[in-house]
């Protein structure tokens, strides 16, 4: 029964010391655990706070760097700056030195000058209808006897706007337009008569010629013209002929007649045409 006890005793005491050395174990393990983890948290620390202190120099050696730059820098003065070119001296410059009788004079003309430009500014030139009127014998005329041959009467025709009627001199095959103050009368040619037989006559239209000859020219001008031009006078009055007669050629002749005013001064009417028949007695 001792024999038990003992054993039972000494058991106790084995079991004990394992639990104790194993309690002392655990919490030396859990001490070493906890410096390591006191060590980690103070190595973050240090390291922030080494970051911040890193940051803080390097933002006051920036902060230093500009201010040094900034007081190193050079402004710009009269003496560093770039060269300026000079300008050519104006005519009314007037040196410091000159006399005063001689900068009044310039100063007097520089005056004159500017309100002469001013002036003109003000005014301003006249437009061209201010300026220049066009005379009336310079205003535009159509003139016809561009248009004498056959397929040219029917563009004249068209350009005057005149109307087809019946004709009246030369036969039932004959082309007649009028209108306007203005008559038009051809036949076409055909192949026994390649010729065209024209007869043109305007009344009081003075936005035509024939050969310079318009209604509203004075009668010596006409007459003048067409004398100078070759015509000869039809006729026995050689001082105030109505007709005039030229040759082209052995087969072909031209006559004019103007109808003048009752004082006779200017031509109110003409006719022009290329088959004149009969004698004529010419001057």
């Amino acid at each position: 029964m001792k024999k038990r006890n003992t054993k039972s005793g000494v058991l106790a005491a084995v079991v004990f010391s394992a639990v104790l050395s194993m309690s002392s174990v655990f919490t030396g393990c859990q001490g070493a655990g906890s410096k390591a983890a006191e060590k980690e948290t103070v190595s973050r620390e240090t390291e922030s706070t080494a970051a911040k202190i890193t940051g803080k120099t390097v933002l006051k050696e920036t902060e230093e760097s500009a201010q040094k730059t900034a007081e190193t820098s050079v402004p710009e003065t009269a003496e560093t700056a770039a060269p300026v070119t000079e300008q050519p001296v104006p005519e009314t410059y007037v040196p410091e030195t000159a006399a005063p009788e001689q900068t009044e004079a310039v100063q007097t003309e520089a005056v004159q000058t500017e309100a002469a430009q001013t002036e003109a500014v003000q005014t301003g030139p006249e437009t061209a209808e201010e300026v220049y009127e066009e005379p009336e014998d310079q205003i535009y005329r159509m003139e016809l006897s561009d248009y004498m041959y056959e397929e040219g009467l029917q563009s004249l025709t068209e350009i005057l706007e005149l109307q087809e009627t019946e004709a009246q001199q030369l036969g039932m095959y004959a082309k007649r337009c009028e209108g306007g103050g203005m008559s038009v009368e051809w036949k076409p040619a055909t192949e026994t008569n390649p010729r065209v037989p024209i007869t043109v006559n305007c009344v009081g239209n003075d936005s035509v010629a024939m050969l310079g000859i318009y209604c509203g020219l004075s009668y010596q001008e006409a007459k003048d013209m067409l004398m100078q031009s070759g015509w000869h006078i039809v006729g026995y009055d050689l001082e105030h002929p109505n007709e005039f007669y030229i040759e082209i050629s052995d087969q072909e002749c031209d006559l004019i007649h103007l109808t003048t005013e009752d004082a006779g001064d200017t031509v109110s009417e003409w006719m022009w045409l290329n088959w004149p028949q009969g004698e004529f007695i010419t001057n």
